[in-house]
């Protein structure tokens, strides 16, 4: 059993950073893809999410902190779930590793973890205890091994299944980054850098695939006009076509994600391509079930299209309302993740897989339009039937980004490679890009009243 010198975690915790890109998999479980840049929407190798092993399906991360309350301080509570722990087991609160179990160690305050909690090395599974929460195999933040650490219990401490001064994230095993769990990790504590499992990317740049006469392979002059002649369906509950009210608030919102027509200059309303970065073009948002949501589309973009059809953008608190419903759930159906539910977790990058490599030069040939036409890339609105919020809104949760109403730039609930790194499901909030950016995941819906 490896025991950690304690200045030297205490040193290598402080200089840890907190991810903030998402990681691509490969079919093989995601070990031979590069890292990406942060400039790209989704830093390469975005991460696909297996089904529960044999710990069991994850609790789920926490809500977004706006819309719970602040939790109450345990020592006023003389019901203090942490006392449920078994008192000696990973995830128990220490003082110092006589509290803990054989062969494991307490890291305490000083270390940023508050109350202490116990802990072991791992290299790939923990023990688990029927009387404390399941345990899940972290990266170390000194990168030597594993760190043993509870994942998160919603049904013994609420909340967000973590005790008092413990947040709950999503984290990949150590060294095995294709399985995600949900952990518990402390508030003030930045999260352990992800384990290296890739090669290093090729240094030989091949070319594109070439235009040719095969009419199997995508080239950029190929944008079909997938959503020609479909046609919005009235409105539910007195809202405009296509969309639906979000119960609980005076806003109506489309159901689906969007597609766009593009309004012609003799004024002609004509089909346009899903797979087409709009520029220039003078667009409109439409929501239709069986259409293929467009991507390739800046935040600025979007607003204009949905401003055209007398919308607009979706504001923050609109979308998040319609996706987790009155009660605040992790996904549009409750607190426990379901794979498969909705098009949130392909195996392989497909930038990866188009161009045939996971060189450096890809991540900037992400608004390249074959990317979408891919096999398992986007899937047509409202196909995953399961996937539908309180309100009746499908595919919050993956397909396409959503951008929202925010003059920073942000865009919500996750695509189809991923709807983990950067929250899980209801909760995905990405920030790192103005409202001009633009790749083959950014998509968008409109909102109303």
């Amino acid at each position: 059993m490896r025991v950690i010198s304690v200045p030297l975690l205490a040193l290598v915790l402080a200089a840890c950073g907190a991810p903030d890109v998402v990681v691509t998999v490969d079919p093989a479980d995601d070990a031979s893809v590069p890292v990406e840049r942060v400039e790209p929407v989704e830093p390469p190798v975005e991460q696909g999410v297996e089904p529960a092993p044999e710990d069991g399906p994850p609790a789920g991360p926490p809500a977004d902190p706006a819309d719970d309350p602040a939790p109450a301080d345990p020592a006023d509570d003389p019901a203090d779930p942490a006392d449920d722990v078994t008192p000696a087991f990973i995830g128990a609160a220490c003082s110092d590793d006589t509290g803990c179990l054989d062969g494991g160690f307490c890291l305490d305050d000083g270390l940023g973890f508050p109350h202490g909690t116990c802990t072991q090395t791992c290299t790939r599974l923990c023990p688990d205890d029927a009387s404390a929460p399941t345990t899940f195999c972290v990266n170390d933040p000194d990168g030597d091994a594993g760190l043993c650490v509870s994942r998160c219990d919603v049904g013994r401490f609420g909340g967000d299944g973590c005790r008092e001064g413990y947040r709950c994230v999503s984290q990949p095993r150590y060294a095995e980054a294709g399985v995600v769990r949900d952990v518990c990790w402390p508030d003030g504590l930045a999260l352990p850098a992800p384990t290296p499992t890739a090669p290093p990317p090729s240094t030989t740049t091949p070319p594109t695939p070439p235009p040719g006469t095969d009419d199997s392979v995508c080239t950029e002059a190929d944008l079909p006009l997938d959503n020609a002649f479909l046609v919005e369906p009235p409105g539910e509950g007195g809202c405009p076509a296509g969309m639906a009210p979000i119960v609980g608030l005076s806003s109506c919102m489309d159901r689906w994600e969007a597609f766009l027509e593009e309004l012609a200059p003799d004024g002609e309303v004509v089909p346009f391509s899903p797979y087409r970065h709009p520029g220039s073009a003078v667009v409109v948002a439409r929501s239709a079930p069986g259409a293929v949501p467009q991507g390739y589309i800046s935040g600025h973009e979007a607003k204009a299209a949905c401003e055209r059809a007398g919308k607009r953008l979706c504001r923050e608190a609109e979308w998040s309302r319609a996706c987790r419903g009155a009660a605040g759930t992790i996904y549009p159906w409750g607190n426990d993740r379901r794979d498969g539910v909705c098009n949130d977790a392909r195996a392989m990058h497909p930038a990866v897989e188009y161009f045939g490599t996971g060189a450096e030069w890809i991540w900037s040939r992400l608004g390249h339009p074959c990317i979408n036409q891919l096999d398992d890339s986007v899937a047509l609105t409202g196909s995953h039937e399961g996937c539908v919020g309180p309100s009746g809104h499908f595919d919050l949760m993956g397909n396409v980004h959503e951008w929202i109403d925010d003059p920073a730039g942000t865009f919500r609930g996750g695509f189809y490679v991923d709807t983990v790194r950067n929250g899980a499901g209801c909760t995905y909030r990405t920030t790192a890009h103005d409202n001009g950016h633009w790749d083959y995941s950014t998509g968008f819906r409109c909102c109303a009243g």
